[in-house]
């Protein structure tokens, strides 16, 4: 009998040793000044390595907050895409204290408030990050953009509430953009992919999606294409880089070669982020020269990126390259691609140009046995911005052919 018990309280004991811990819950906290201002909300929340957030303006842009500074009585943290400063005192369940953007101080008050309506778009994937997708619309398949070097959900604001009328249309941005976490490095063609097919499993958006990218994001959308093709209905390039484009650019314009335009500065990138670990500078300083912002975080990503277009993404769409068989596949160029380049270039040089760049949209083109090129007259790199109407038409007709 006594052997019996030693081992049934045996059993219980090793039932507790391997019980799980209880998941650990993080804070995830909302503000907002009871009068409107320039600061319409902030947004402070706890993760495993220490706490993010982010301040949204009265236009409904977000930027992300850093150098965040908490204790029970008192927080600080800088906004570096608006050059500010906040620093508060616990004043009841909020924070009183001086904003400080540059040349002005002026008094901010943090109240608590519940969530507003767009932190529903926050998406926590598998690993534990947060990126930010704004979906609109309902109808499917889902319409899910990417956007060029630099850019965010914001550049696609002629082209998505369109598309919202009838399909679901998501915005994102990437990680380490806009007030998206950070993800590891290299900032790739491969690890863009990959967050993107997390940020839709996270999210729940049911497959197959036509992907539309901008630029840099041509390169994503391939390579997502390329991996996960039976997630794709359909593709829409506006105005794409091309593989190996810095190289044939260089091979067809001979001042290229010498040219900083066309050979990533790599030097440059570790200078900026040495920099941008100081204190806080505006955009305009000139210790930012071609550092493409004053965000350490957003600056390191997006060189990465940069950089790895011309190397370690063009291995990548290489490796992965295959047809796409008939899937309904557009590639928009811009009507102003023989004009693009610095004024030290002419004319000669322009049109190489877009003799290049038109044969690396014919070679996309050619990934679908019904894919095609066509020209946008008069748009510039920025298609979305120039000529929104061609963008939408051109998803429309995708999204026709994948219907069909």
């Amino acid at each position: 009998m006594k052997r019996m018990l030693a081992a049934i309280a045996a059993l219980g004991l090793a039932a507790c040793a391997s019980a799980p811990e209880p998941a650990r819950t993080y804070a995830d906290l909302w503000y907002a000044p009871p009068t409107p201002g320039l600061v319409k909300s902030l947004n402070l929340y706890e993760t495993e390595t220490g706490w993010r957030g982010s301040v949204w303006v009265a236009n409904g842009y977000g930027f992300p907050v850093r150098d965040i500074a908490q204790s029970p009585d008192q927080v600080s943290f800088t906004v570096p895409g608006l050059v500010a400063r906040f620093s508060g005192a616990k004043d009841g369940q909020g924070w009183s204290g001086q904003w400080a953007p540059v040349g002005a101080t002026t008094p901010l008050v943090l109240q608590p408030t519940d969530p507003p309506a767009n932190a529903k778009n926050f998406i926590r994937l598998a690993d534990g990050r947060r990126m930010y997708m704004d979906c609109q619309g309902t109808g499917l398949p889902a319409v899910i953009f990417d956007s060029g070097a630099g850019g965010g959900v914001q550049s696609w604001a002629k082209v998505q509430p369109d598309i919202a009328k009838t399909n679901m249309a998501c915005t994102y941005d990437r990680a380490g953009f806009g007030v998206s976490e950070p993800g590891p490095f290299p900032r790739d063609a491969a690890a863009v992919a990959n967050d993107m097919d997390a940020l839709l499993t996270a999210a729940r958006i049911p497959a197959p999606y036509v992907v539309v990218g901008h630029s840099l994001g041509g390169i994503h959308v391939r390579q997502y294409a390329n991996t996960h093709l039976d997630k794709v209905a359909g593709i829409v390039l506006v105005d794409p880089s091309g593989d190996n484009q810095r190289a044939l650019f260089r091979a067809a314009i001979p001042k290229a070669v010498n040219d900083p335009l066309w050979n990533f500065d790599e030097e440059n990138w570790r200078r900026c982020v040495a920099v941008l670990r100081g204190p806080l500078l505006p955009r305009s300083d000139p210790a930012l020269k071609d550092c493409t912002g004053n965000d350490l975080e957003i600056v390191d990503a997006n060189l990465s990126s940069l950089y790895a277009m011309e190397h370690s993404s063009i291995d990548q769409l290489a490796a992965s390259r295959r047809s796409y068989g008939a899937l309904p596949l557009i590639v928009l160029t811009a009507g102003k691609a023989g004009n693009r380049l610095p004024p030290e270039y002419d004319d000669a040089d322009n049109a190489a140009f877009a003799k290049v760049w038109a044969d690396l949209h014919r070679d996309q083109a050619s990934l679908s046995t019904i894919g095609e090129r066509r020209v946008v007259p008069g748009a510039g790199h920025g298609i979305q911005a120039d000529a929104p109407q061609a963008v939408i038409d051109a998803i429309r007709e995708v999204l026709a052919a994948a219907a069909r």
